[in-house]
């Protein structure tokens, strides 16, 4: 997140300090649950485990869950408001 960008989420939830934000937006993400449509495809959900995998698979995975950290910390910041 951006400098400055966790403490402005922080107050616009009513949380002081980090672990209260966290608490705020899993709530505020519970509420939202159902709300939105769901991958066009349900392998989107899936990231597979390299567990004992070659390189590649593990950057296969690494890749996949980079792409998906940002979409899921930008659906959170978006729920935590302004």
């Amino acid at each position: 997140m951006a400098e400055g960008h966790v403490e402005h989420s922080v107050a616009g939830l009513g949380a002081t300090d980090f672990a209260s934000f966290m608490h705020a937006v899993v709530a505020a993400a519970a509420q939202g649950r159902g709300k939105l449509a769901p991958p066009a495809a349900q392998d989107e959900f899936d990231i597979i485990d390299p567990y004992r995998l070659s390189a590649n698979v593990y950057r296969e995975s690494a890749d996949a869950i980079e792409a998906n950290v940002a979409r899921i910390a930008g659906a959170l910041s978006r729920l935590a408001g302004p």
